[in-house]
């Protein structure tokens, strides 16, 4: 029974502890906020123009206006759209426009990039002559020489 009271006591005490040290380092924490470069916000803006420019020339009739910021675009329908869409929890008609969020598109895009291109690497790596192998068979495609 007291090594059961002893673990407890030692449980407890880890757990203030580990409480303590969390809300000392959250507190003194440097504030997180992101200061953007001229070169960063003429990325995005550049970023924003391209793909309202893409959407026009690809997005059948779609048209992609400006956000809150240089991250947020707003997708709409043709105004002659009819809505067809209903949601089942509400039953009213679905808004014929779209809240996107570009940046959260490129983090995205960049994690799957990075993700496939160490399963590439690993996979390469598994074969019997690893790049030798691979490199021979990407330049010549294939065709034995």
């Amino acid at each position: 029974m007291k090594l059961i009271k002893l673990g407890f006591i030692i449980a407890l005490a880890s757990g203030v502890s580990a409480l303590f040290i969390y809300l000392v380092g959250v507190s003194s924490s440097p504030n997180w906020t992101i200061q953007l470069t001229y070169q960063d916000i003429e990325a995005l803006q550049s970023l924003q123009s391209n793909f309202q420019k893409c959407v026009s020339a690809n997005g059948l009739g779609l048209q992609a206006t400006n956000g809150n910021d240089y991250c947020k675009v707003t997708v709409n329908f043709p105004s002659d759209t009819e809505k067809n869409w209903i949601d089942p929890k509400t039953g009213k008609h679905e808004p014929l426009s779209y809240e996107f969020d570009l940046c959260e598109a490129v983090a995205t895009w960049e994690q799957v990039r990075n993700s496939t291109t160490i399963l590439t690497r690993e996979f390469i790596e598994a074969l019997p002559n690893g790049w030798e192998e691979y490199a021979w068979r990407r330049i010549n495609k294939g065709i034995l020489l």
